[in-house]
């Protein structure tokens, strides 16, 4: 049997093409990723599904570390300090994205199995 956790997570339309294009390589956020494998993208303005990402690892980084939080971010300061107000709590998320998945390719069978 193959369990896989996957979480819905909102995000701006043109961050998510920061991802597509290969600019943005990890996903950064205020809730840890706990045991998920893949990240499902959803449209902040539409509601619309954008897509599903492989999470390869993840980490945490104190809230005071900007500059860290803003290189994992890949966005200018301004939006790592609109998105991660530094009385979020002590640390973010940071996941380490794979490569873009479908929902069908989620549910065959590896060889092992």
């Amino acid at each position: 049997m193959k369990i896989t956790t996957v979480i819905s997570a909102k995000i701006r339309d043109d961050i998510y093409q920061s991802i597509r294009n290969g600019k943005k390589q990890f996903e950064v956020r205020t809730e840890p990723f706990g045991s998920a494998g893949v990240i499902r993208y959803v449209s902040a303005s539409t509601g619309k599904q954008l897509g599903f990402w492989q999470i390869k690892e993840s980490l945490s980084v104190p809230i005071s570390d900007r500059s860290t939080i803003q290189k994992y971010a890949a966005v200018p300061r301004e939006i790592v300090d609109e998105l991660f107000p530094m009385t979020s709590g002590t640390c973010v998320y940071v996941a380490r994205l794979g490569h873009e998945v479908t929902v069908n390719s989620l549910f065959e069978r590896g060889e092992n199995e």
